[in-house]
């Protein structure tokens, strides 16, 4: 009898091994038909994690798909409310394994086991790999996107050793997510639009116009875009609607808000990017989403943390933050089409108050030597001067005529200068900073993109009281002074403060609304693309 017993043990002992065996090989050569999906780096990793489990199973139990294979399969479905596609992750493949082995009919094929097994492994490394650093390598696009996010594989691999810790596999993927709240309402918005698109996709026809329509015009599609604002919350009914094709003062009312809404000029005229805002479907929002909560992703760890000071170009708005927490905000005039304002990142590190202006060399050969050959009072009007080599040289004594012009122009200081009283600055390769202006009426625009490509301020002497208020030295009388010179005054920061510069068409508000911006600089279009590569 114990002869028998050693027998059977070892003959267990022998057939573990024999199955580990096959797996081994069976995993090694899926791999290996995958390796064009993973760089050398990747593919190297992943072996040597089912290398370092003994090529123990993940996603199979007792020759079926466990708790955590169906679990990550609904995962890849939900993925799409991410804004990516499930097929990326080999849904319909992964699909077609569980219904053969839950169909029972033919004995489970080992083959198709471990088949199912690499696919999982691949899909959740592919999954976690996007949520953590976003699909798109915003190297790619032909934009302005210069913040670094490094992808770390070894990242990736930690989340992979970890599955078998966890009893709902969800929880682990929304570690990978950005911890964002604008994120987690972004996903929330995408499945309502999902269902509204169910429901409502054969209403929504675009809308068109042959003319642009003020309040007091009278037009026959008058009817349909009092319907689509009310569809889209912005309309009401009212008693007094009696003449159909009138534009009236309350769907005038309703336009505006909508223009608020989309960062448009509320002015209440229904022309080209009113209609674009009025057009907007839920499948359009859905893909707005997608491209929006693609950025998020790529945005650096620690971000997030502690007190900083956000841009967010589309908006129009910047805002200190402590964490989550609004302590100061602004709203801002940004970079035209032709002279964006970059996306990156910087320190705040001192002001400068009645600061000069060092007019940039292209502002200097596109704009202001034609404008002295024009009008040669135009220096003196404007208080500028020539400098070269550090002195001031008369502008009698150039020859503006020439192609060369070996000097630079700065604008002295005062309420006349470009940058107003005040500039923010935070050293960074693109020269952008944050300052005053003269020109305030531009801030009763709704559309505020007028600037060169720095980042003028609404309300600079706030702003500079408000990062001085730990210094008692800069009282509020001392920098009202200081802001009245005809030198300027270096005030250097008791500590820098992270500066973001970002692009998102869409955020959320503190109860989750979903906010979306005018895609200013069309830059949503070139990533939905790249999404769907």
């Amino acid at each position: 009898m114990r002869l028998f017993l050693l027998f059977c043990i070892g003959f267990s002992l022998l057939a573990t091994f024999s199955f580990s065996q096959t797996e081994k090989e069976g995993l090694t050569h899926f791999l290996e038909r995958k390796k064009q999906t993973l760089s050398p780096k990747e593919h190297a990793l992943v072996y040597s994690f089912y290398e370092e489990r003994n090529f123990q199973l993940i996603w199979i139990t007792d020759t079926q798909p466990n708790q955590l294979a169906f679990d990550l399969k609904e995962s890849i479905a939900q993925i799409r409310f991410d804004g990516l596609n499930p097929e990326e992750y080999e849904l319909s493949e992964i699909d077609r394994l569980f219904q053969q082995f839950l169909d029972r009919k033919t004995p489970p094929n080992q083959k198709d086991l471990l088949e199912l097994e690499g696919l999982l492994t691949l899909s959740f490394y592919r999954l976690i790999d996007h949520l953590k650093f976003g699909k798109v390598d915003p190297a790619e696009l032909s934009g302005i996107w210069d913040l670094k996010k490094q992808r770390e594989p070894a990242v990736i691999l930690d989340f992979l050793k970890r599955v078998t810790g966890f009893w709902y596999l969800s929880n682990l993927l929304e570690e990978a997510r950005p911890s964002l709240s604008a994120y987690a309402a972004g996903r929330k918005t995408m499945m309502e639009l999902e269902l509204e698109l169910l429901h409502a996709a054969e209403e929504w026809d675009e809308i068109r116009l042959d003319k642009v329509l003020k309040l007091g015009d009278r037009h026959p599609k008058v009817p349909l875009i009092d319907q689509r604002l009310r569809k889209l919350g912005f309309g009401f009914y009212s008693w007094l609607d009696s003449i159909p094709d009138l534009y009236d003062s309350s769907m005038w009312q309703a336009v505006r808000r909508l223009q608020v809404d989309f960062g448009l000029e509320d002015d209440g005229i229904i022309g080209k990017n009113t209609l674009t805002a009025l057009n907007a479907s839920p499948k359009t929002k859905m893909q707005q989403l997608a491209v929006n909560l693609e950025r998020m992703r790529w945005i650096p760890e620690g971000m997030l943390e502690g007190e900083k000071v956000l841009v967010n170009i589309p908006d129009f708005k910047m805002a200190y933050l402590d964490g989550a927490d609004t302590l100061f905000s602004s709203d801002v005039i940004v970079g035209t089409v032709r002279n964006k304002t970059p996306i990156f990142s910087a320190e705040l590190s001192h002001l400068i108050f009645s600061p000069y202006w060092n007019v940039p060399n292209s502002i200097t050969r596109n704009e202001i030597v034609p404008a002295v050959r024009r009008d040669p009072s135009y220096l003196t009007r404007n208080r500028m001067e020539i400098i070269s080599a550090g002195r001031v040289v008369n502008p009698s004594a150039v020859d503006w005529n020439s192609r060369s012009f070996p000097y630079w122009i700065r604008q002295q200081p005062g309420p006349h200068n470009s940058l107003g009283l005040v500039k923010f600055m935070f050293p960074n390769s693109h020269h952008i900073y944050l300052h005053d202006t003269p020109a305030k009426q531009l801030f009763f625009r709704q559309n505020r993109a007028f600037s060169h490509g720095c980042i003028r301020m609404k309300k600079p002497l706030e702003f500079a009281l408000f990062l001085l208020r730990e210094q008692p030295e800069w009282t509020e009388e001392k920098v009202r002074t200081a802001m009245t010179q005809t030198v300027e005054t270096e005030v250097r920061l008791s500590q820098k403060i992270p500066v973001w510069i970002m692009y998102f068409t869409y955020w959320s508000d503190d109860q989750g609304k979903a906010l979306f911006k005018n895609d200013i600089y069309g830059l949503d279009e070139q990533l939905w693309q790249k999404l769907q590569e």
